[in-house]
């Protein structure tokens, strides 16, 4: 694993042994920082719109240069491996729900949901649901997606075949 991703991927495991309880860090409709856990949703959105869409450029915009996709197969890529494999798979429909938004530190924000996708790969369609764990963190004012990870709610999962790609 390149030094960058481990070193990504170990300051978000310590991010969270050191965040409060999830109950306690959950942000909640009308706390002080409930405009920024849906501005940083509604940039998840999009960023499964920009992967749908194939947008590189606008997918590196919104993605730390560290930045760590943990796929459903164990695999830890990069962002350059990530925005490469998705060539691979045509996403066709996708749905979004069940949304929080922890805070743990006053600059990282951790955001958890589930989300299904519709489509194809060169083997044929391509269905996943899976629970997803993704980090955003403030870095030289701006907020970053630094680390996304999915946990497939199907085994049988068909997006993580010869394609081995996520599917935004």
């Amino acid at each position: 694993m390149p030094k960058s991703i481990f070193l990504a991927v170990a300051g978000l495991t310590a991010a969270l042994c050191a965040a409060r309880p999830a109950s306690a860090g959950e942000i909640l409709a009308g706390s002080p920082k409930a405009a920024l856990a849906a501005e940083l949703i509604a940039r998840e959105r999009d960023s499964w719109r920009f992967y749908r869409a194939r947008d590189a450029a606008a997918l590196t915009a919104m993605t730390s240069e560290d930045f760590a996709d943990l796929y459903s197969s164990g695999e830890v890529v990069g962002r350059q491996r990530w925005l490469k494999d998705m060539a691979g798979i045509t996403v066709e429909r996708s749905r979004l729900g069940g949304f929080h938004a922890f805070e743990l530190t006053p600059d990282s924000i951790l955001l958890t949901y589930e989300g299904e996708a519709w489509g194809r790969t060169q083997d044929g369609p391509a269905h996943n649901r899976a629970k997803v764990t993704s980090a955003w963190a403030r870095r030289h004012g701006r907020w970053l997606n630094v680390f996304y990870g999915e946990t497939a709610l199907d085994p049988a999962s068909t997006f993580y075949g010869a394609a081995r790609t996520r599917h935004r």
